[in-house]
């Protein structure tokens, strides 16, 4: 076998194994219509008088790679979903030394079951 057909196959199946999937992005000014069950994800903290419960914390870390730390969220908000959540809020990052990278992403945040959906629309963040 070439060694160019021995590093395709590598990269084929590092980008497999990566478990990191990728939404796309909307053209400008195109509306985005938030759907029920996405889930939003925020660094705000949730404004007084939002009814809410507190569902956990969730966090997602990367072994190895050098992703930006929103990568990450598409994952955080599987875990959330999985709670009973429609939204993670306090979402904090970073990136840290791991055995097979200098900067791997991590991402944590708080579980929320916001009961409006009207204020969870008008809080910022993104959806997934």
């Amino acid at each position: 076998m070439k060694s160019s057909t021995k590093f395709s196959a590598l990269a084929l199946l590092l980008a497999l194994s990566s478990g990191v999937s990728y939404s796309d992005s909307p053209t400008e000014g195109s509306p985005i219509p938030i759907l029920e069950d996405q889930i939003l994800v925020t660094q705000a903290t949730i404004p007084p008088g939002i009814a809410h419960t507190v569902l956990g914390p969730v966090q997602v870390a990367r072994g190895a790679g050098y992703d930006k730390v929103e990568s990450l969220y598409p994952i955080l908000a599987v875990r959330a979903k999985a709670l009973g959540a429609n939204a993670v809020v306090e979402t904090r990052g970073g990136h840290r030394v791991r055995a097979f990278s200098w900067a791997a992403p991590y991402v944590s945040g708080i579980a929320v079951k916001i009961e409006d959906p009207k204020q969870r629309s008008e809080m910022p963040g993104l959806y997934y």
